[in-house]
């Protein structure tokens, strides 16, 4: 997988995650809808050209500045499986502020799936202040409990 195929796959996992569209993360400012489909097939660094629309992708994702700009630039070869799942898991459950969630989705959602929301918010939380040891535990015991 390249790193903007990662990149795409992280941003639309992130999307459903806060029960957003790609139209509805546009409308706030985000990249268009065309231009997060085409991530996956990017290639190469990311260039100057595009460093606005990867920064308009961070503030609606609700990630610090640069950081789509890292994950396709910043060397990652030699990490691990896992410390690679990780940093997409943090990057996926982010708390994001409630203003930047799509108004289509907050009319949709029971109170069942914002309940549900709510504790998937903590519970990420509650594994990114964990060291990575211990949130590898965690995550198994959660797998565990589920019965995944």
């Amino acid at each position: 997988m390249t790193p903007w195929q990662r990149l795409h796959s992280i941003v639309e996992e992130r999307i459903d995650q806060l029960g957003a569209t790609r139209d509805g993360l546009h409308a706030r400012g985000g990249p268009s809808p065309a231009w997060i489909r085409a991530l996956k097939d990017r290639e190469g660094s990311a260039t100057v050209k595009q460093a606005k629309s990867l920064l308009d992708l961070d503030a609606v994702m609700g990630w610090n500045a640069g950081t789509s700009r890292g994950l396709i630039n910043d060397d990652r070869k030699g990490w691990t499986k896992t410390a690679l799942d990780a940093e997409a898991y943090d990057l996926v459950h982010t708390n994001l502020p409630a203003p930047l969630v799509a108004p289509e989705a907050k009319g949709k959602l029971s109170k069942e799936e914002r309940d549900i929301r709510t504790i998937q918010t903590q519970v990420a939380a509650g594994l990114r202040a964990m060291s990575a040891a211990d949130r590898q535990k965690a995550m198994r015991e959660i797998v565990r409990i589920l019965g995944f």
